[in-house]
């Protein structure tokens, strides 16, 4: 199978409609497009129109019902989605599209139409009263009582004409071609969005040796005439060229006996045979030669397949990572025959990039091989606290993009997205895809034809940050958040402020709080701050690029989640001052984080450990009252606390009375009354410590008894967890609901081991867990014993009789994710170093605003299904971040299977029990004695149910995206601190 880039002209409507659906156009009171009233055209390319510029349009009528000469009027009417308002209905992979905000006041064209005798006439309607403010303008066909939607028109602000694909932040996406007449003309749509790069994906084109340049020849040529460079992303090519060479057959890789012939999500391999791979060279090199053109043609790099994930990714990739080096390797020695400029780019993922070509580590000089063969790391979908590629490329000298990231569905997202992922070190970004930009309506002529409000906000972007780098986050311990672009006294910097951050997983604040820095602040709505501009030095716009509080001696901004754009003259310094001293009222002020217990709860000496945490810029000052759980009485109640602007404060309480509780669980509420308003907070606390006593691994827990547990509950549909985790835990395992997964950890040490025992309730205990240690990597790949195996066996006689599986020996036939972080498994992981490895910060912005390593040494038990346990040890300080693959390459430091450790995992009915010693050695910067501290977290994995995270709902973490393997699920930092205790 070979995949193409479609240059086909669609003039099919997409089945869903995240711009001019019924629900979205619901406040312009009028009816959906029809194929009566079209438009079908402009003077300007995709209706993007910069200020000045006449808007000529062309409209189609169909005479049904209508006069000779009938009267009709244009009512233009500015739409914005610049605040939520999100319908019901979810569209992959965007999102809730937001119902259109009506902007201003409409206006009415007349126009009458004289058909004569014809049933259908074309009009030209000539310099339309659009206005010249910056936006989107709805356009809808009044008759009588009768308003039916016509379409939409962009007024955008018109960005540097110096932007080059390197200095242009927004990155676009090249499936736009596929829904334009031509492929320039969706180029020009782009380039008046300012946008100068995109990725378009295709493959090797020749047939019999002799290469078809026609395609691509017209893609180039309709790029170059835009402006624009391109990445190209190679993925299949004819299956003549595979290894198993069929007629428009891909090699099916881990299916199913029941496999439907579906050569998507990761059934099959499109790619190169390793035989080819010369031909495959001589083509990449053909290709760079033929539109390189010395950096003035349309190409600008290659990226190693859209998402190779192991297994199988989505476009066609299912083959180890042995395979893929091989391709890089060649693909980046083709291109840099031409020229070294010519950007290589790989992986999709941060994660997967490290597992392709860095997982043995450094060689004996420090380097690492792949180094040679790569240029820009690439990331899909990454938020902001899962983000660390930026410092994994710094590291290794090369840049990170973010080539697909389709979440800007409306302008509010725009920069929220752009600045939140620039901030974490992205150099560009793709915000979006193209279904998001333009729609085409009942009759149009193309699948993409009237713009969104999403090209406006692209457009404003690009205009104020061409040509500038993300600086700084402006304020590290409180908001607003100020995000620079340019030096502090650059005159064409700018500082973008934000009231609220959006993360990824809702649209709104309240969304996934665990997601970003000060939840507590951050998620609660409300709040203003006021600068003084009397000098008129500052200059204020609007996400659409619009200049607001023209005049104003003083401004207003509301503090939440839209975006407004600052400049001075002087720079952003002058900026950053002035918001520094502004006035912020009726904002939610400060953070509570109670930290747990770190001593036995038994006596007067008990200290409770409170940070408070000013997050507006100015000072407060108020009482903290603290309500602690029956049995408790806090000594020095209502505390004093006086705070500067982003001042951190850690308040200790003591107790003249305490009561032990045997669930160790401890509700507690906090109350903050400050001059700049109330906050409250409430957490469960508990005794995080670890007593010393030798511990015998035989997965009796009996010898645990007198050692306070930590009981978390996994999520699941009509469970309590806070409930459930308040009750001792041999009464919750007794009383314990259907589907609730739910377990207890303990803690202990002497001076050689530290020891841990949990109990886990599990109805369906896993038993065919694979051991790390003999894994058979071979398994996993395609031998000659997969000629009689279904579904394989009847392909093979079907399409490619003759053949053998045994050909590619490269390409999965199961899939590997039944690894040692998979299934049923205790991870558990020690955060005792204050560096971050290999990694350092690579923008100026606060710890924890983007991923970063904290656990330095991480551990995963299992019961095997030969009815004995493994303890795998999965990183350490030294260890390269890696998943452990099948064919995997590997270096001296590497997983392993924990020397010198203990441990029993076994099922006792309903319930599992893990023991586990691990040694001394295992963690050499551990301090084993009483009183010392380290962090520490745990992760219960599940094959059937609900897994468990610890650290959820604690005020002292929050997400991170390489916290526990595996990476690409996020869980709460490792930042809950236990100690050592005699």
């Amino acid at each position: 199978m070979l995949i193409m880039l479609s240059l086909m002209i669609s003039s099919a409507l997409a089945e869903d409609r995240p711009i001019f659906g019924k629900a979205n156009i619901i406040p312009l009171k009028c009816k959906e497009s029809s194929k009566q009233y079209v438009l079908t055209g402009g003077n300007a390319p995709g209706f993007l129109y910069f200020k000045d510029e006449p808007v000529d349009l062309k409209i189609k009528f169909i005479r049904e019902g209508d006069s000779a000469d009938q009267e009709y009027a244009i009512e233009i009417q500015g739409v914005n989605t610049r605040k939520p308002n999100k319908s019901k209905d979810y569209i992959d992979p965007y999102g809730y599209p937001d119902i259109l905000n009506l902007d201003g006041e409409s206006i009415r064209h007349p126009l009458k139409v004289s058909y004569g005798d014809k049933k259908e006439v074309e009009v030209e309607v000539k310099n339309l009263p659009v206005p010249q403010r910056y936006g989107t303008y709805c356009l809808v066909l009044v008759k009588g009582n009768d308003r039916i939607l016509l379409g939409s028109v962009a007024r955008v602000v018109k960005t540097r004409d110096d932007g080059t694909v390197d200095n242009t932040p927004i990155f676009g996406e090249g499936a736009l071609f596929g829904g334009f007449k031509e492929v320039s003309e969706a180029s020009k749509c782009y380039v008046r969005m300012g946008i100068r790069g995109l990725r378009c994906e295709g493959g090797m084109r020749n047939s019999s040796g002799a290469y078809n340049w026609d395609e691509y020849d017209k893609l180039t040529k309709g790029v170059k005439a835009g402006g624009m460079q391109m990445m190209l992303t190679l993925s299949g090519i004819g299956s003549q060229y595979y290894d198993i060479p069929t007629k428009d057959q891909p090699t099916p890789a881990a299916v199913e006996p029941n496999w439907d012939g579906s050569p998507y999500g990761g059934n099959a391999d499109w790619g190169c045979g390793l035989k080819n791979f010369d031909t495959y060279e001589k083509w990449v090199k053909d290709f760079a030669a033929r539109y390189w053109e010395n950096g003035k043609g349309a190409l600008w790099g290659f990226e190693n397949f859209n998402e190779p994930w192991e297994g199988g990714g989505i476009s066609g990739y299912a083959r180890d990572c042995v395979a893929y080096r091989e391709w890089q390797k060649r693909l980046a020695r083709a291109a840099h025959s031409v020229s070294r400029d010519i950007k290589i780019c790989a992986a999709s993922s941060i994660m997967n990039t490290e597992d392709k070509l860095y997982s043995e580590g450094p060689g004996p000089n420090g380097k690492y091989e792949m180094d040679d063969y790569i240029d820009v790391f690439t990331d899909h979908y990454v938020p902001p606290y899962n983000a660390y590629g930026p410092m994994v490329a710094k590291a290794h000298g090369k840049i990170s993009i973010e080539n697909e990231t389709w979440l800007a569905i409306s302008e509010y997202l725009l920069p929220q997205v752009m600045c939140q992922w620039m901030a974490s070190g992205q150099l560009v970004v793709m915000p979006f895809h193209p279904n998001v930009l333009f729609e085409g309506l009942e009759g149009s002529p193309y699948k993409y034809f009237c713009p969104s409000t999403v090209p406006v906000a692209t457009a404003a972007f690009n205009h104020f940050v061409t040509g500038l780098r993300f600086e700084k986050l402006v304020f590290k311990d409180h908001i607003p958040w100020v995000f620079q672009f340019g030096k502090d006294n650059d005159a064409n910097g700018v500082c973008v402020l934000f009231g609220q951050l959006i993360t990824r997983g809702g649209p709104t604040p309240q969304d996934n709080p665990e997601g970003r820095l000060w939840r507590q602040v951050d998620a609660v709505n409300g709040g203003t701050i006021t600068l003084d501009n009397n000098d008129g030095v500052m200059k204020f716009y609007d996400v659409a690029g619009n200049e607001v509080f023209k005049d104003q001696k003083n401004v207003t901004l509301n503090l939440d989640i839209s975006a407004t754009y600052i400049q001075s003259g002087k720079g952003p310094a002058l900026v950053a001052e002035r918001i520094s001293k502004a006035k912020v009222d009726g904002k939610y002020p400060a953070e509570i984080i109670p930290h747990d217990f770190k001593s036995a709860i038994n006596g007067k000496a008990l200290v409770l450990t409170v940070d408070v945490s000013n997050r507006i810029n100015r000072p407060i000052s108020g009482k903290l009252n603290i309500n602690a759980p029956e049995g408790f009485s806090v000594k020095d109640n209502g505390r004093s606390v006086a705070l500067d602007a982003g001042e951190v404060k850690t308040v200790d309480f003591s107790f003249d009375k305490v009561k032990e509780d045997p669930a160790n669980q401890y509700p507690f509420e906090f109350n903050f009354e400050t001059d700049a308003g109330k906050c409250s907070y409430k957490e469960v606390l508990s005794c995080n410590v670890a007593l010393k006593g030798t511990k015998k691994i035989d997965g009796d827990l009996s010898d645990w008894d007198k050692i306070p547990g930590i009981t978390v509950v996994g999520k699941s549909d009509g469970v309590n967890p806070d409930e459930l985790a308040r009750k001792p835990w041999l009464r919750l395992v007794k009383e314990v609901p259907k589907g609730a997964v739910m377990a207890n950890i303990k803690m202990a040490w002497d001076d050689q081991f530290i020891y841990i025992a949990a109990e886990v309730n599990d109805t369906t205990p896993q038993t065919d867990k694979m051991r790390m240690e003999t894994r058979n990597e071979n398994s996993y790949f395609h031998c000659a014993e997969s000629d009689n195996q279904e579904p394989w066996k009847t392909w093979l006689a079907k399409y490619a009789p003759g053949h053998s599986f045994a050909q590619v020996p490269y390409i999965y036939k199961k899939k590997p994710f039944d690894n040692s972080y998979t299934g049923d498994q205790l991870q558990v992981a020690f955060n005792v170093r204050d560096d971050w490895h290999d990694l350092k910060p690579l923008t100026d912005v606060p710890k924890g605003f983007h991923a970063y390593p904290d656990t330095d040494y991480e551990f995963s038990a299992y019961l095997c299904a030969d009815g004995k346990s493994e303890l795998w040890n999965l990183l350490t300080p030294d260890m390269p971040r890696i998943h452990g693959w099948p064919h995997q390459p590997m270096g001296k430091v590497k997983h392993n299977n924990t020397p010198g450790s203990s441990h029993v995992v076994k099922q006792q009915g309903d319930v599992r029990i893990y023991e586990i010693a691990i040694p001394r050695s295992a963690i050499p910067e551990l301090v084993m004695k009483p009183g010392a501290t380290f962090k520490f977290t745990f992760f219960v994995g599940n094959n059937n149910g609900p897994k468990i995270s610890y650290g959820e709902k604690k005020a002292v973490t929050k997400t991170n995206g390489i916290t526990l393997h595996p990476y690409w699920e996020s869980k709460p930092t490792c930042a809950i601190e236990w100690a050592l205790a005699e």
